[in-house]
């Protein structure tokens, strides 16, 4: 495989049910990998993957608490997750993007919805400046590195969680309609009760030492406010640019 294409990790146990997955994305422009469900979290670390799917089963529970183990542990938790399932249940779906999935695919597959979602979810939305660093208040957000520090510590966010804090950051708009934020977020097509307030108070919690907050406008949507303080965007390769090793300036 060519070293740009995008790695997407599949978990399936014999029962190899994301198998339709891997012929699909197999066509396009994606480098595959496979892991069971009972293998250690450390065969993440030897992937990369730009992506994960896995099987969203409540007959079979072992993608779940897969995900589970892997959103509940910083070094893996901002890899995307995207379930495929067999259930057009309203409550499955709202399950899962409880867990901290980015994203629900029933059967069955359209291969056009599959590829879209895939690079989307590994891509990002475009309107997004990625190649800007954030500074607002105590807080600093890089998004190449997907990283944020408050007071110069780093703050542990899911793949979901940093997705929703950037797009407050970087929209500059004002007030932000949740129209968008659901759109931004989970798509056009995916019912929005209960998901956001969900994302939204996790978030708040894990920054609790920001030295601003998320207001809700109410029937509106959210904004960012910060006493004294303005949001700058920064170039990434600039003085503010954040590397692995070095503390945020």
């Amino acid at each position: 495989m060519s070293s740009f294409l995008q790695k997407v990790l599949l978990v399936q146990g014999q029962s190899k049910q994301l198998q339709d997955v891997a012929e699909t994305l197999k066509s396009s422009d994606f480098d595959i990998a496979f892991i069971d469900p009972k293998d250690s979290l450390t065969k993440i670390d030897e992937i990369h993957p730009d992506l994960i799917f896995l099987q969203y089963s409540i007959s079979d529970m072992s993608g779940i608490l897969f995900c589970k183990s892997v959103i509940e542990n910083p070094t893996y938790a901002l890899v995307p997750i995207v379930f495929i399932s067999n259930s057009q249940l309203r409550e499955h779906r709202l399950h899962a993007f409880e867990l901290g999935a980015v994203g629900y695919i029933t059967r069955p597959i359209s291969k056009i919805e599959l590829t879209n979602a895939a690079k989307s979810y590994t891509k990002g939305r475009k309107h997004i400046r990625e190649d800007r660093c954030i500074l607002i208040g105590n807080l600093f957000l890089n998004p190449t590195l997907k990283k944020v520090f408050i007071n110069d510590k780093e703050v542990a966010l899911t793949a979901i969680e940093f997705k929703l804090l950037h797009f407050l950051l970087a929209d500059k708009k004002q007030i932000i309609p949740k129209s968008e934020i659901y759109e931004h977020l989970w798509g056009k097509d995916v019912s929005k009760t209960g998901r956001l307030d969900t994302q939204l108070y996790n978030l708040k919690k894990k920054i609790y030492n920001f030295n601003g907050a998320i207001k809700s406008v109410s029937k509106i949507g959210l904004r960012i406010i910060v006493e004294n303080a303005t949001c700058d965007q920064v170039p990434k390769t600039g003085a503010r640019a954040l590397s692995s090793e070095e503390p945020r300036p």
